[in-house]
């Protein structure tokens, strides 16, 4: 299950559009409800701020840990350079692109597509965009 941020909601129907677009389905974390007997919830989607350190956020891991996240995959808009880097064996995924989150280009839609296909590593997923589409793979 891949549960994504929704503090910004433009970041929010941004990545629900894209992955719903590819048969993914996914959840806001403000319906996420976790008590101690719940099991891991699955992958955690935001944005952060360029300054963030996962290694040295300690509000950030306890939260992953309080709500039982397998991975967390973290996108960082505004960086000099596209790169991206795990941490805790994988377990954090930060990926930093070169574009403004406000920038609607097509280089701005190839890096969020990119992240897409690091969010969805192993798992089989199709474009669905188009209703006709959608309709075949139900």
């Amino acid at each position: 299950m891949y549960i994504i941020d929704d503090k910004n909601l433009d970041f929010y129907y941004r990545i629900l559009h894209a992955l719903n677009g590819r048969g993914v389905n996914c959840i806001p974390i403000s319906d996420i409800e976790v008590n101690e007997k719940s099991k891991p919830v699955g992958t955690f989607i935001a944005n952060v701020d360029q300054s963030f350190d996962c290694s040295k956020n300690q509000e950030f891991l306890t939260f992953l840990k309080k709500n039982k996240f397998k991975k967390a995959l973290l996108l960082k808009y505004s960086c000099s350079n596209f790169s991206y880097n795990t941490h805790f064996n994988g377990g954090i995924t930060i990926v930093d692109i070169p574009v403004e989150f406000d920038d609607n280009t097509n280089l701005s839609l190839f890096y969020l597509h990119i992240f897409i296909e690091l969010i969805l590593r192993n798992e089989p997923n199709y474009r669905v965009l188009r209703k006709k589409r959608k309709n075949l793979l139900i």
